[in-house]
C-alpha cells in the first residue's frame, strides 16, 4: 500500500459512542423475574420459563404491561445441576420491542441467591442475548408504541418448539389490547 499526500491532523475520537436510552434513566413500571430451564424427562424434555412450558400457559402466565411504560426483567437460566442433566446456554428472544442489558452476573440455583454483579454501560437496545447455565441478566424494556399480543422465546428452535415461550399483552391506558380471537394453546386444545 502506497500513502500519498499531506499529512493531516489527528482526529480525536470521542469518548461516548451513543446517549445513554432515555428509558434507563426514567422510572420502572414493574420488575419481574424469569426461570429458564427443563425438566429432566425424554423423551421429549419440556422447556419452560417459570416451570410453564408454552403449551400450558393459561392466562394468569400472560405478562400484561402498558404501552409507553418501562419493566425490568431478571432472566435465570437454571440448567444447571441439580434441576437438569442438561447445561444449554438460552438466547433469550423478545419480539417487537428490544431490551437493553442493565447488569448481570453469577446465581445459586438452590437459594437464587446472587453471587456476583456485573454493571453494564448500555448504549443501545438489543433483541436477542444469551443466557448462560446459572448465569442471571437484567435487561430494562420500554414498551414504546405497538398496543397487542407479542411473544418472547429461547432461540434455539427445538427448545422453543418444546415449551420455552412467553406471552406479553400489552395494552393501552385504558387497558385494551390483544383483542378477540387470539387464543392461548389451553384454549384452542393444542396443550399437553
Amino acid at each position: 500500500m502506497t500513502v500519498s499526500g499531506p499529512r493531516l491532523d489527528s482526529v480525536a475520537l470521542p469518548e461516548v459512542m451513543a446517549a445513554i436510552p432515555e428509558h434507563l434513566e426514567g422510572p420502572v413500571a414493574q420488575r419481574r423475574v424469569l426461570t429458564l430451564g427443563s425438566t429432566t424427562r425424554t423423551p421429549p424434555p419440556d422447556f419452560w420459563f417459570d416451570n410453564v412450558p408454552y403449551q400450558n400457559i393459561t392466562t394468569e402466565n400472560v405478562f400484561t404491561v402498558r404501552v409507553g411504560t418501562t419493566e425490568d426483567w431478571i432472566l435465570k437460566n437454571t440448567n444447571v445441576a441439580p434441576f437438569s442433566r442438561s447445561v444449554e446456554n438460552h438466547p433469550f428472544h423478545i419480539h417487537v420491542n428490544g431490551c437493553t442489558v442493565v447488569d448481570h452476573g453469577a446465581f445459586d440455583p438452590l437459594t437464587g441467591a446472587i453471587l456476583t454483579r456485573i454493571t453494564s454501560y448500555p448504549r443501545t437496545e438489543m433483541d436477542t442475548l444469551n443466557i448462560s447455565p446459572g448465569q442471571w441478566v437484567r435487561i430494562r424494556i420500554h414498551f414504546a408504541d405497538y398496543v397487542g399480543r407479542t411473544v418472547f422465546h429461547c432461540h434455539v428452535l427445538s427448545h422453543e418448539d418444546l415449551g420455552m415461550m412467553g406471552v406479553i399483552d400489552i395494552v393501552d391506558a385504558d387497558g385494551n389490547g390483544a383483542g378477540v380471537g387470539q387464543l392461548l394453546p389451553t384454549q384452542t386444545g393444542h396443550s399437553h
